[in-house]
Formats: structure tokens, sequence, C-alpha cells
């Protein structure tokens, strides 16, 4: 990355051309970017209008297949014909009649009830025993009173049945729920179907009857292709086809053109939970983009009615989003290959301009390198307009007044000779005296380092040699060797420390480290001593903490302290448990020690902390290893807190500043 000292080493010609271009780089960033959003919001309202108008034509087709309907049940119930068949007590004649019907017309079903809705005759065949009441049926039961009815209906498989087992089964449509939008099918209770009926009436203007005639919806694949073909013209994108066109029976697809994941048609799919809701449940339009069972599509529902005005399904129409994607991204590259041939353009006309008004400035800038090597016989061309001959002007007449300087500086340098030869003479006696200093210092300095190199193993070997004396019996004649190490370890450890005191000098060795190291090598160094066997101990460590900067003996020696005192607490018998975490709010590294040991009274919280302050029984340690252990922290930076509750046990939890380097690779 380029920083500020950097930037101001380039050549003006080069800082300019670049802060331009900074400049400009950001307006037109920002100009594609909202030139992008305005072409991709456009094309997307343009995408919803487009739906909007594909399904008013789709409902304007599905509407025209109404009026053929109706047309041909008005005529048929208008006839002659029907009326002698119905008079004449002709069943047999009348189903002839009604089947010529339903050729004709193409329609699945037709049939006549009496004008209280019993069926007296189909298309298969007078009624005979067959009891079947179609009074509930809106179209039919109001045909006496309404005249001439068509719309949507859903009848009931066992109407359907009556009208044939063929028609029954096309109608019984398995749904399939999709967990993915969260929707679940509706129960299909019947077929849909478009429905149409008229009253017959006798020479008098009676209603005798009422004639009606259907085409089943479900499972046809009729009506949705002739509506695609209408509206989309069966155009193709990439082998599939454009656009799609579906009848739902609440949310489930009964007809549609909408290709499934596993092949064929998506029969028996449901529409999206948030469609449901809004076309079902609030009767009201939806236009946006929609997953529709294996792509996206911009799309379009609208809610579809029976006679009593409630929603049974949904009419849809949609076309795949990737036509519109593709047509978005082509704008999009041309606007980007436009602005970009600008671009250029603007960086060739900008680079020729600047170079042209600072030319000067660069010829002024050779000057001056001449001028640092003693060369002072140089000028700048002075012919320059404006500001720039001004500035030439003046930088011959800095550069005659450092000729004049130049000359008095060579007279004065003959002068000083004589007067470094006499300070020459006297830093000769200084230096001695400064060498003897240095040798002294350097006798300390080196009598520290020794000794703090000892005070590591001394402090080793009297942990280590105190842990073995509690497991050895009074009368074991190793134990008085045992206590005579200890006794000399500490006298030498007394020495160190007086020596250290003396010279002042404590110093430690700072690097990244991984607290997971650290805690890892000192459970080895103590996990297999004996006041171990019982205790169960529980690593919770996150992998990838950050380093900590630190001195690796003096923070094992933290934590040494911090388990060795669980270990007593608990009278060797229990479980610790080790946790590390890194907290990023504060960018702290966090260590928890918890034992189930006898715990700490509050009262005494506050003192553990103290020099020589111990809750141990008399001959377990002085006292010095929280105090210790407090300082080794506090100087590296870090916190450390105690929770504890009397018979449940003990918590320290200690956290240190995160550092941004690596710690080195842990050598095992």
């Amino acid at each position: 990355m380029i920083g500020p000292r950097q930037f101001r080493r380039w050549s003006l010609t080069a800082q300019l051309v670049t802060s331009y271009l900074l400049v400009l780089g950001i307006g037109g960033l920002v100009t594609i970017l909202a030139g992008s959003y305005i072409v991709s919001t456009t094309m997307m309202s343009q995408e919803r209008r487009t739906a909007r108008h594909d399904l008013v034509a789709a409902r304007a087709f599905y509407e025209r297949q109404f009026e053929s309907l109706s047309h041909a049940v008005r005529f048929a119930a208008a006839s002659e014909a029907l009326l002698d068949r119905l008079t004449a007590r002709q069943p047999r004649a009348l189903s002839e009649y009604l089947a010529s019907i339903q050729t004709s017309g193409d329609f699945d079903f037709v049939g006549v009830t009496d004008s209280a809705g019993r069926l007296l005759a189909n298309s298969l065949g007078p009624a005979g025993e067959v009891t079947v009441d179609l009074a509930g049926v809106a179209p039919i039961a109001d045909a006496p009173a309404r005249g001439a009815y068509v719309g949507t209906e859903i009848l009931p498989f066992a109407i359907l049945g009556v009208h044939g087992t063929a028609l029954e089964q096309h109608a019984r449509i398995h749904a399939t729920p999709d967990p993915t939008h969260g929707a679940t099918p509706v129960t299909l209770d019947g077929g849909m179907v478009q429905l149409a009926a008229a009253p017959v009436r006798n020479g008098a203007g009676r209603v005798i009857a009422v004639l009606y005639a259907g085409t089943l919806l479900g499972g046809r694949d009729e009506i949705v292709d002739r509506v695609n073909q209408a509206v989309y013209g069966g155009e193709r994108y990439y082998g599939q086809l454009i656009g799609s066109v579906t009848i739902f029976q609440g949310n489930v697809r009964i007809a549609t053109t909408v290709p499934a994941a596993a092949g064929g048609r998506a029969i028996g799919t449901v529409a999206s939970a948030e469609v449901s809701r809004r076309v079902l449940q609030e009767g009201r339009t939806w236009n946006d983009r929609a997953y529709v069972v294996s792509d996206w599509y911009v799309s379009a529902y609208e809610p579809i009615r029976n006679a009593r005005h409630q929603v049974i399904g949904m009419l849809y129409v949609g076309m795949l989003q990737s036509v519109f994607t593709q047509t978005r991204d082509r704008v999009i590259l041309l606007f980007l290959v436009i602005a970009g041939m600008g671009f250029l353009a603007i960086i060739f006309t900008t680079y020729y301009m600047i170079r042209r008004v600072t030319k000067p400035l660069v010829d002024m800038a050779a000057v001056a390198r001449r001028i640092t090597t003693g060369r002072f016989d140089q000028e700048v061309f002075t012919d320059l307009p404006g500001e720039l001959g001004v500035l030439g002007e003046s930088f011959n007449a800095m550069q005659f007044s450092l000729r004049e300087m130049h000359a008095d500086l060579e007279d004065w340098a003959s002068t000083l000779e004589d007067k470094v030869a006499q300070r020459t003479e006297e830093l000769v006696r200084m230096q001695a005296r400064v060498a003897q200093s240095e040798h002294l210092a350097s006798l300390g300095m080196l009598s520290a380092g020794v000794a703090h190199e000892i005070n590591n193993p001394l402090g080793g070997i009297l942990a280590l040699t105190s842990l073995t004396l509690e497991d050895i019996p009074s009368e074991n004649p190793c134990r008085e060797n045992l206590e005579e190490v200890v006794r000399q370890a500490e006298r030498c450890r007394n020495i160190v420390k007086g020596l250290l005191e003396f010279s002042r000098q404590s110093e430690t060795h700072r690097e990244p480290v991984d607290i997971n190291d650290v805690l890892a090598r000192t459970l080895n160094l103590i996990e297999s001593q004996a006041l171990f066997f019982n205790v169960d101990v529980v690593r919770e460590w996150q992998l990838d903490l950050p380093a900590v900067e630190g001195d690796r003996s003096e923070l094992q020696q933290v934590f040494m302290n911090l388990i060795v005192n669980a270990v007593q607490s608990m009278a060797e018998k229990g479980t610790i448990r080790i946790r590390t975490r890194y907290d990023q709010a504060a960018d702290q590294v966090e260590v928890r020690v918890s034992d189930t040991g006898h715990g700490i009274p509050r009262e005494l919280i506050a003192r553990i902390f103290d020099p020589f302050f111990t809750t141990k029984a008399s001959g377990q340690g002085p006292g010095l290893g929280l105090s210790i252990a407090y300082g080794i922290v506090t100087k590296h930076g870090g916190t450390i807190a105690v929770e504890s509750e009397p018979g449940v046990g003990t918590s320290f939890t200690i956290r240190f500043p995160a550092t941004d380097a690596a710690a080195p690779e842990a050598a095992h």
C-alpha cells in the first residue's frame, strides 16, 4: 500500500496524474454503480409491468374459454331437441343427445338436472338409480333464478366419478410439500373445472331443468399450453420455454408448463408460503420475482374465484428472469465499455497537458540536483509565462547567494582544522576513561545475565524437589538429603536475588508467545507428579488464539503456581478445568483456571495476592506464589481476578493484551 511518504517521493507529474485519476476513478465508480442501479431497477420495473400485461392476456384467454363454454350451453339449453327429450321422458335419447353436445363442444362432461338440482342424465347415460344432488354447486343451483352462468368451481370427487372414472383419476393429483419455502399443500377434496349452466324452460317459460357442461382443469395440459402459446408464442431460451403458465387449485399446481426438476411437468408442486398468503388468504395479486420449482421467474399471480366470490385457486404467468438478466448485463457491459474508452481518452489527454505544464519544473529539479554536487554555475531558463517565469528568476538569485556562501564556508573550513586537532587530543584522553567505565558496566550486565539464567533452573529445582518431598515419608532416609537440596537451592536463590537487586537488572525475554503452548508445557512438567494421580485436567482451549507478548518462563511460572494451588486446594482429588479464549471486543487473550476445591472465604479474597499471606496449612508454602504471579501478570500488562465460593471451588481469570505478531512455532 502506498503511504503519504512514498507518494511525496514521486515526480510532480506522477502526483498530479495520480490525484486526478483518483478523483476521476471515484467519480467514475460512483457513476457506474448509480448507472447499474438505475438500469437494474428500471429493467426490473419493466419486467414486472411485462408480467402484469402477460397476466392480463392470460386472464383474457382463460375467460374466452368461458365464453365458448357459455355460448354452447345456452344454445343447447334453448334447443327444441333437448326440450322434446325432457318432456317425452326418454332417458336414453336424452343421454345420447348430451353425448353429442359433449363431442361437438369438446367438453369433459355434460349433464342435466331437474329444477331442484337432482341429476336426470349425463353424457354417460341416464341417472337411473344413481342419486346425485348437484344443488350445492352454485352455478347449477343459481341458474333457475340468475339464468345462464359460467365460472370456475371445485366439484367433489364423487360428482366427478359419476361423470366418468377417468375424469376423477385426472382430478386426483398427489401434492408434494415444499419445506424449502415453508409451504404445505392444501388438501384436494375435488377437481377444479370450468363450469357453465343454463336453465331449460318449457313453452310456458317455466324452468323444468338445468343443463350444465364443464371442462376439467386438473391434469390437463391443453389449456395451459394454449395460453402459453397465445401469450409467449412458445419461445425458448437454451431449450427451455421462456414463459410459463400455471393453474393452481388452492396452492397446488394442477396444470402447468413449468418443468419439474426431475423432468416432465411440475404437477402437484406448491406455491411458496408468501405467495399463498398474499393471493389465497388476502385475495390480492402478486407481481414480483419468485423462485418457481427450480428457477427464478418474473411472475404475476392473481386469485381465481368461484360463483360465491371465494378464492379457490390462482392463475400464474411468469417469464424466466435469466432472459431479463442477460439483457441487463449486456446493457451494463456496453455502458462499462463506453465508460472505459472515455476513461482512457481522459488519461492520455490529462497526461499530455500535465506533462506540458510541469516540464519547466522538472528542469529546475535537475539543476537543483547539480547544485547539490557543488556545481553552482548552472542556471535555469527563465523565459517562461506567468508564475513559472518568476519562479525561475528567484531560483537563479538563490543560486547566486549559495555560490557566495560556499566561498565563505571554504574560508571558515581552513580555520577549523587547527581547532579539530586540539579537540582530538582531548577526546583521546577521555576515551580511555570511558573505556574503563564501559568495562565495569559490561561486567555488571554479564553478572545480571548470569544471575538471571541461574534463577529459572533454581526455581524449577525448588518446585520439583518440594513436590517430591511431599510424597516422601519422614522416615525415608532420602528425605534428609532432599531437604538439604532445598536449603542449598534456596541459599543459591537468595544469592542470585541479591545479585539482581545489586545490579538492578532483572531482564525478561519478551517475544510473541502462544498461551496454549505455554499451558501444554506447564502441564507436561507437573502432570506426571503423584499429586495429579487423582486429578482430572479438562482442557477447553481455543485453537486459533492470537499471540501474547511476554516471557515464556515467567508465564509458565504463573500457570504452575495457579495449577499447583488448585491441586492443593482439592486435597489432590477433583477436577481442574483450564479454558482459553480470545475476547475480540477487548482484543485480549483470556486464561481461566477453575478447580473443585474447598474455595476461599469471601473475607479473605481481597488478601490472597498479599506477600506471605496463605490459607494453606503450615509447611505447605510461604504464601508468595500468588503474589509473584500477580507481579508477573501486571508486568506483562495483564490482569488477574479471582472468583470463589466456599465448598464449590475457585476460578482464576488472567487476561493479557493480544499482539498482531505471530508466535514462533512450538518446539516439542
